[in-house]
């Protein structure tokens, strides 16, 4: 017998969803329901820890870019270079 149950999903986070041990679904926030005996909750995603990790990674990008110019118009000995 399959009980429904209900889970609640935070904001910016989403629900991962097993059924019989293999990937369903994903519930976004708010109000869920899960089928107690045959799904459970595999896990849960933030959304604001990976836009976090992506700016980083962005910002990282950057700053290294910066450097290598900075670093090939001094080698070049170029005095146009920013």
């Amino acid at each position: 017998m399959c009980i429904p149950c209900c889970i609640c999903v935070s904001t910016s986070e989403v629900v991962v969803v097993e059924r019989l041990g293999k990937f369903d679904r994903m519930i976004p926030a708010g109000l869920g329901v899960i089928v107690c005996p045959c799904e459970q909750k595999a896990g849960s995603v933030s959304f604001r820890k990976w836009c976090l990790f992506l700016w980083k990674k962005i910002l990282i990008a950057i700053v290294s870019e910066l450097c290598l110019s900075i670093l090939y118009c001094n080698n070049k000995c170029c005095l146009n270079c920013v």
